[in-house]
């Protein structure tokens, strides 16, 4: 199976275009495995799967971490990290030519 790419920096990283990851084949999978091993950083945009799925695909590759900070983890699959909208307020920043001092 072959998958439109783009490189992502002439040095590193690889975006694959084509991959819809919604029932993953076996078939699309070896494709994306095989580009990883390659390029171990891939991107694939606009991938909608439910936590569990994205699980599942992820541990295709290999054993997964988890992070330590159990208040950044999803509740029902500790292997995603979920991003959660932020309550502090914004700090004002230094008007121009000062920068706030720090007292020791």
């Amino acid at each position: 199976m072959v998958l439109a790419t783009r490189p992502l920096h002439p040095h590193f990283g690889l975006e694959i275009a084509s991959a819809d990851l919604a029932g993953c084949d076996d078939a699309l999978f070896e494709a994306i495995y095989e580009l990883w091993r390659a390029e171990p950083l891939i991107l694939l945009r606009r991938q909608c799967l439910p936590e569990r799925e994205l699980v599942e695909f992820s541990r295709r590759f290999g054993e997964l971490d988890i992070l330590v900070r159990d208040d950044l983890l999803s509740k029902q699959n500790p292997e995603v990290i979920v991003r959660r909208a932020s309550t502090a307020t914004t700090r004002p920043r230094a008007s121009s030519g000062t920068s706030p001092t720090r007292k020791r």
